[in-house]
């Protein structure tokens, strides 16, 4: 085998005086594809961040072509050649899709008094990535403009148009859809065929199976498995993880009522129809029961959820709520009726980043834990915290630390500890709920989804993972082009008539 391109030799991390990470040893080859694999919080992004420069371990040497690493800077990462491409977008909201793309090395033409930017070429090279990519993005677009599945794909389009030596990628399917996710599995290959080394964080094995050469398992900080792909399989991976032995889940849904819908639209509408065609669409749920929303990225249902929700106008149509009228929608009144909505972006939409745990597990039940002037109860909320916390099996030191020192995993659990805090739920609209959560801590959720919906909360998913809306949901309505193009009952599951309504094929 070849000299590697990069080694971990004896890396450790420490925050305060908290261990991250202890004693890595991992060497990566030119032009392999490596899965670091692991439970939230066990070290993954942190590793990764560790080998973009992002920050310096504590303990130990990090060797890049047999040369030690003596700066931990991002500037001093792409020096080396090593894109990242984090869990969290880093791109910046008010430019276009093609100026983040350029960032930091716009193409510039004139002397060198007198300069001027290049941005028609710009403007075409960068659409001309994004259509290898395949998805409908508009270079000339703002990111603030595009959804959070697109704004993960420019972030990839971005770190691969910078032809690097050591490719990086945190979590880079969670937001994607299976046709986004399969076109990054071209760039893969193609970026291995060129000699590119490539490491990538998934909890999904079919991503594993499908991309890697080698595997990595990381738990509680320390390499718990190293081996060549093909040499194991998914329960040596899965034991590797989680320390522990994890039966087949076998859900059984509650049987739903036939009584009338706790939430029902009717003729409803949250864009205009293309060429004055009418797409407006009902919907109803009825307690305890389980939708799930399927659908591409920028099929409309995350549009939808926060329409009904109250966070942005509908178009046209009628919301009626626990047998009510409700047309004067807005957050604070959807919490006060027991409509509840988990974002599918944690930090820019779910959590108070500089706030704590807890105060962020309780954000939408203040009224529950307030006293005699309005005074928190304190104590309560943290014990409150800790049972819904621990039933997700959330790593964390206290109730009280910056939900900002999670891992990205364990933020997003404790966004979705929301819901088994909250008083009196009617209705639960989430949207990705297990985006970024590992097997173990996925199974927990769908039976804290299906427990919840046996005590007659209407639960609806959105999600990109269609084996989850199949596992979740009585039934799955597809989304296309602003509308549900169709709704398949429970029976009726078959993922390619599913993949065929979404693409409209």
């Amino acid at each position: 085998m070849s000299e590697p391109i990069l080694e971990c030799l004896e890396i450790g991390k420490r925050f305060g005086t908290t261990p991250v990470l202890s004693r890595i040893d991992l060497r990566l080859q030119i032009g392999r594809v490596t899965a670091l694999m692991g439970e939230n919080g066990a070290g993954k992004s942190t590793l990764l961040n560790i080998i973009a420069g992002l920050i310096a371990p504590t303990t130990g040497e990090l060797r890049i072509d047999g040369e030690p690493v003596r700066e931990f800077t991002p500037s001093a990462g792409q020096a080396h050649g090593i894109q990242i491409v984090t869990q969290e977008l880093s791109l910046v909201p008010h430019l276009t899709v093609a100026d983040n793309i350029f960032l930091g090395r716009e193409l510039t033409a004139g002397s060198k008094h007198v300069g001027y930017l290049q941005s028609r070429r710009m403007f075409d090279e960068a659409q001309a990535a994004i259509d290898a990519f395949g998805v409908p993005i508009n270079a000339r677009d703002r990111v603030e403009q595009i959804s959070l599945s697109y704004a993960q794909i420019v972030e990839i389009i971005r770190a691969y148009h910078r032809r690097p030596r050591i490719l990086l990628l945190d979590e880079p399917t969670s937001s994607l859809t299976s046709n986004e996710t399969q076109h990054l599995f071209d760039i893969v290959d193609k970026l291995r065929a060129d000699g590119t080394t490539v490491v990538f964080t998934t909890h999904k094995m079919d991503e594993v199976e499908r991309m890697a050469d080698d595997i990595a398992v990381l738990r509680d900080g320390e390499i718990t498995l190293k081996a060549a792909a093909r040499d194991l399989s998914s329960a040596e991976v899965v034991n590797a993880m989680v320390g522990r032995k994890l039966a087949e889940q076998r859900l059984v849904l509650p049987e739903v009522a036939d009584v009338p819908p706790v939430l029902a639209v009717e003729h409803y509408a949250t864009r205009a129809a293309d060429g004055g065609a009418d797409t407006a669409f009902d919907f109803a749920i009825r307690p305890g029961e389980i939708i799930g929303l399927a659908g591409i990225a920028g099929a409309g249902r995350t549009a939808f959820l926060k329409s009904v929700y109250g966070l942005h106008p509908a178009r046209q149509g009628r919301v009626r709520l626990a047998g009510a009228d409700y047309a004067d929608r807005s957050p604070s009144r959807s919490l006060a009726r027991g409509l509840i909505y988990i974002p599918e972006s944690r930090k820019e939409a779910g959590l108070v980043l500089s706030q704590g745990i807890a105060a962020n597990a309780i954000l939408a039940n203040l009224g529950r834990f307030s006293g005699i002037a309005g005074w928190l109860k304190t104590s309560r909320e943290h014990d409150v915290t800790r049972e819904a916390l621990e039933a997700l099996r959330t790593k964390y030191e206290s109730t009280r630390a910056s939900v900002a020192q999670l891992s990205g995993g364990n933020q997003q659990k404790a966004l979705v500890a929301r819901c088994l805090i909250a008083d009196d739920p009617k209705v639960l609209l989430l949207d990705e709920p297990t985006r970024g959560i590992d097997v173990g801590a996925k199974a927990d959720i769908y039976e804290i989804i299906v427990e919840l919906a046996r005590h007659g909360v209407a639960i609806v998913v959105s999600s990109s993972e269609l084996p989850e809306l199949m596992t979740l949901s009585h039934r799955i309505a597809v989304f296309k082009d602003g509308f549900i193009a169709r709704t398949f009952e429970r029976d009726a599951f078959q993922e390619a008539d599913i993949v065929r309504t979404a693409i409209g094929a």
